[in-house]
């Protein structure tokens, strides 16, 4: 295992970190704010454009939680992990943010700067099997712990009868590794027992 990477995988509190992150196509603007500890989070998603709609979402010891912003929280139908709602990359590596720089067919685009910090730069590019997708690819920018900065998923769909081709992107800004998150379940509103005749 490369230097880098072990001084990624072993560095204190390395599964708690902080995800800035912007969806969009061409009609639809979409902007994710994520807090994550461990197998548990919490997320708000704002979508700007079109509906101008805040959706929350809280995982917390196997349990799913959400509500429209200032509405009430409601327990999921169903668990949900993180991964399901936010997998920046497909690299697989001990952690998300440790992405395995080894993994085949990554490739090393180079050095670059982002935000001050130098930084280098690799791509994944995966010939889609999926309808209407042609092509997936997949940057990924790490430091030199190997630890994920920067990822961005680019979607390239194919025309249809409705819709022309479409370019979808997703970029994620990764911060606040190893600073502690503190996730607290929802308190639920319990119904009024109904009073007895």
């Amino acid at each position: 295992m490369p230097r880098a990477r072990l001084d990624c995988v072993d560095a204190p509190n390395r599964d708690s970190y902080d995800v800035a992150a912007v969806a969009t196509t061409p009609d639809t603007h979409w902007i994710y704010d994520i807090r994550v500890s461990g197998e548990d989070y919490y997320m708000e998603i704002n979508l700007i454009k079109p509906e101008g709609i805040v959706i929350e979402f809280i995982g917390k010891d196997g349990t799913s939680y959400e509500r429209e912003k200032d509405g009430e929280w409601e327990q999921s139908k169903q668990y949900f992990s993180l991964r399901q709602f936010y997998s920046p990359h497909p690299i697989e590596g001990n952690l998300l943010i440790c992405p395995n720089l080894e993994w085949p067919s990554l490739t090393r685009i180079g050095e670059e700067m982002i935000s001050g910090q130098l930084v280098e730069h690799f791509r994944l590019t995966i010939k889609e099997e999926q309808v209407q997708i042609l092509e997936r690819t997949y940057d990924i920018w790490v430091d030199s712990s190997g630890q994920l900065v920067q990822a961005q998923q680019v979607m390239d769909f194919e025309a249809t009868e409705s819709y022309p081709r479409t370019r979808a992107t997703f970029r994620s800004t990764i911060s606040g590794v190893g600073e502690p998150n503190v996730i607290t379940a929802p308190v639920l509103l319990t119904p009024t027992p109904m009073a007895t005749p």
